[in-house]
């Protein structure tokens, strides 16, 4: 799990990060022995923290001002800091949403696997919710304009895991990468698209997409025209609009089981 929230970081996250670590810089020091601690800082940090939050709390008025070492504002304080350290730590534990789908940096001990098997790869990583879910991916192949599509997997989604698509002139190939091992699947890939045509384009998803239960979520496609007079459209995803003359395409459709 550390490693999924490393490899998705954003600045929501890395903040919860910075403020939890304050948090305990400052629990510490309060359960420190008094005669170990550095009385100008602890005094300086304690203050400074008091003036912010007691008003904040509505709480400063109610404390005695003579008793500014009681035990009491120190309880308080201690209770409010673990609170959000804990509040913290939960909310650093959602930093890899659930029903997402992303392309996937690639990690050392990923890239080993990978190299095994070839390095012209597509990764992408996904996080479903609780529940059963079944994962279909599908092959596209465009000829004289006309789409079809040839089933390439459908079996059951694991909660979380990675997978890789690598396209060739002959085959399709997805990597499914799991904790339990890697599984290959290949098909015939009837169509060169870059062979076959004047100008193409290649593209793949690089940004995060939200899942949804019986979408189709494309992957990447090749899209060729016999005029290369056209312009290409960016337009990729939707790769049957393109009015492309050769292409293949890859989606997958994640979808939950129902409930009896």
């Amino acid at each position: 799990m550390a490693d999924d929230y490393c490899r998705a970081p954003n600045w929501k996250i890395l903040a919860l990060v910075k403020f939890c670590l304050f948090s305990v810089g400052i629990i510490c020091g309060i359960l420190l022995p008094r005669h170990r601690r550095s009385r100008g800082g602890v005094r300086c940090h304690l203050h400074s923290f008091d003036d912010q939050l007691f008003p904040l709390l509505g709480k400063r008025q109610n404390l005695s001002r003579a008793g500014k070492d009681s035990v009491m504002p120190k309880k308080l304080l201690l209770l409010v800091l673990t609170l959000t350290l804990a509040a913290g730590l939960c909310g650093c534990e959602k930093g890899l949403e659930p029903m997402q789908l992303q392309a996937a940096p690639v990690s050392e001990e990923t890239r080993q696997v990978l190299d095994l098997i070839d390095n012209e790869l597509a990764l992408w990583e996904y996080r479903l919710n609780d529940g059963a879910y079944t994962m279909v991916a599908d092959l596209w192949v465009c000829q004289d304009g006309s789409w079809e599509k040839t089933n390439l997997l459908t079996g059951p989604a694991a909660g979380q895991a990675e997978f890789a698509m690598r396209l060739t002139a002959s085959q399709a190939e997805l990597i499914i990468l799991e904790e339990t091992g890697t599984t290959r699947y290949a098909i015939p890939c009837p169509v060169d698209v870059t062979s076959a045509s004047g100008v193409c384009s290649y593209s793949s998803l690089t940004s995060g997409s939200t899942i949804s239960s019986g979408a189709e979520i494309p992957l990447l496609a090749r899209l060729g025209w016999d005029n290369s007079a056209d312009p290409v459209p960016t337009d990729w995803q939707n790769f049957q609009d393109s009015g492309c003359d050769t292409g293949v395409a890859v989606t997958v459709t994640f979808t939950e089981a129902a409930e009896n």
